[in-house]
């Protein structure tokens, strides 16, 4: 596995053998203002986009954020429908913080309808969730 970036918010890796993107959030993300958020994105947005990789995996059961409404739409519109465009599938394990649960869960949806495709998914489990990535589609949610 290659570390792209390793710092006190997110780890991010690639593993060129199953293609997979891993975005690794950090409780300290609880900390994080909007501006180090919106950067921590861009610089997941760059990786899929010179690494190209087919999936990516997003592991936020550690992501304290929360986002609200208008930055949402931001997110959905700049960074998850570009990058979900340039992949085969994408998914989220979620956090166990509700409230960031409902924002991440929401910006999914939004993604799955401008996509008019299912390849984004929700797990909350690591497992199951790089088993559905990997071809086994029958894994349940």
């Amino acid at each position: 596995m290659e570390i792209l970036v390793d710092n006190r918010y997110n780890q991010i890796y690639f593993d060129r053998q199953t293609s997979i993107h891993y975005h690794i959030t950090k409780k300290d993300t609880m900390h994080m203002s909007e501006e180090e958020f919106k950067d921590m994105l861009f610089v997941w947005k760059k990786s899929i986009a010179t690494i190209r990789p087919q999936y990516s995996l997003v592991d936020n059961r550690n992501f304290n954020f929360f986002i609200a409404p208008d930055l949402q739409v931001w997110v959905s519109q700049n960074i998850t429908n570009p990058a979900v465009e340039k992949l085969d599938k994408f998914c989220f394990v979620m956090p166990e913080e509700f409230i960031a649960n409902l924002s991440i869960t929401q910006l999914a949806q939004e993604a799955n309808q401008t996509n008019n495709e299912k390849k984004v998914h929700f797990f909350g489990d690591f497992e199951k969730a790089k088993q559905w990535i990997l071809g086994n589609s029958q894994v349940k949610q």
